[in-house]
């Protein structure tokens, strides 16, 4: 990392960087297969691309740091980071236990008088450093592991944690209990260091199964971004006894140019109303979808569901502000109509028998365009809906 660290310092290695953004990394390591510091830039230079979109702010700053691709899978995005962190308010003291490249950590750390670095990488430790000294961050920082430090530093108004998803053997983990370091083996101790606690976990946790082993938990966020659904955190107050706690789940899905909000006390099963396609068809948002509140946000928007299986959802009456899809039906068909064939449609398949390929090589359609065929069931039977997207 001090190789790197060097090299990043003068302008001529940042301009190789810069001129070299939109080149094929593996093209430049074949160049320059022979030089050593070539190939340390280029690392660099792949990083970057992969992470373009991710971490902008990496992308333009040359002076930071990227760490190995394996880091980086697990790391929050910008944009995440930054949102998470306006969630929460009045903290003076925090730390992050497993802070990694530190991205959460920077956003979290800005709103603290007093901020506290973990984590037990050396090398990850170091290339956060470096990057924390170019953004003039000033921290507490420790190399070692989260159970090490908790002896060792105060009371806390916040902490927060992202335990590693993968095991010694870089196979993943999917269950919380195996994540390393394990809250459940630090409870007790977590509830005598702090006030709050945020956990971030896999999106493709099980959130529910875990609530009866969080008893503080008093908030589930369930965060996406452009429709695809990234990470669930659990928001723990050990300010509250667990009996004073109604939990409740947030959904979030953060757009190019809002964020779709939906909240929901938990748990919660209201009574779908079942209902005809109508005039426009909503699907929820991946963020609703994985927090199972589905029928919530029908029942907040007085929606109609076509059959029990069926996620998508009618009215006759526009709902513009529904977090999730919105289309305006055309026409409605029988299943794999002729009139159909060979049009241009992006294909959506909703509790129907096939799926959109398999609509696709049958109808012989052409994807993309502006049209849509919703292949779904209601409780009348399976159809096809031509339709078109509202927003």
């Amino acid at each position: 990392m001090l190789k790197l660290a060097q090299l990043i310092s003068k302008e001529e290695n940042r301009l190789f960087i810069k001129q070299n953004l939109n080149t094929d990394s593996s093209t430049l390591l074949f160049k320059y297969a022979k030089d050593d510091d070539k190939k340390l830039l280029i690392e660099q230079i792949a990083a970057r691309q992969k992470t373009r979109k991710k971490l902008p702010d990496f992308y333009t700053n040359l002076e930071l740091i990227l760490p190995p691709s394996e880091n980086l899978e697990q790391c929050t995005s910008t944009a995440l980071a930054a949102f998470k962190a306006s969630l929460v308010k009045d903290y003076q003291t925090f730390t992050d236990l497993t802070s990694g490249l530190g991205i959460d950590f920077m956003h979290f750390a800005v709103q603290a008088k007093k901020s506290t670095y973990v984590e037990p990488n050396a090398n990850l430790f170091a290339i956060a450093l470096h990057n924390f000294k170019i953004l003039n961050f000033e921290l507490k920082s420790f190399n070692a592991q989260a159970e090490e430090v908790l002896s060792h530093i105060g009371f806390q108004d916040l902490i927060y944690m992202d335990p590693s998803r993968r095991d010694g053997g870089n196979i993943k983990i999917v269950r919380l209990e195996d994540y390393l370091p394990s809250i459940f083996d630090l409870y007790n101790t977590l509830a005598n260091k702090c006030k709050r606690l945020i956990v971030k976990s896999s999106p493709l946790l099980e959130w529910r199964s875990y609530l009866n082993q969080i008893p503080h938990c008093e908030e589930v966020w369930i965060l996406s971004q452009r429709n695809e659904c990234k990470e669930i955190c659990y928001v723990i107050n050990f300010d509250l006894k667990p009996e004073e706690i109604q939990v409740k789940v947030k959904t979030f899905n953060l757009q190019d140019t809002d964020v779709q909000i939906f909240i929901n006390n938990y748990p919660s099963n209201p009574e779908p109303q079942f209902g005809p396609i109508g005039q426009f068809l909503y699907l929820p948002n991946s963020s609703i979808m994985k927090g199972g509140l589905m029928d919530s946000v029908a029942a907040e928007f007085s929606l109609l569901k076509l059959a029990p299986n069926t996620n998508i959802y009618s009215s006759e009456e526009l709902k513009s502000s529904f977090p999730g899809r919105i289309w305006t039906v055309n026409q409605i068909h029988k299943p794999y109509s002729k009139e159909l064939k060979g049009r241009q449609f992006n294909v959506v398949s909703r509790n129907f028998f096939d799926k959109a390929p398999v609509i696709e090589k049958k109808l012989k359609l052409k994807s993309g365009g502006s049209n849509y065929l919703l292949a779904l069931s209601t409780k009348k039977g399976s159809h096809f809906v031509e339709a078109k997207l509202t927003n």
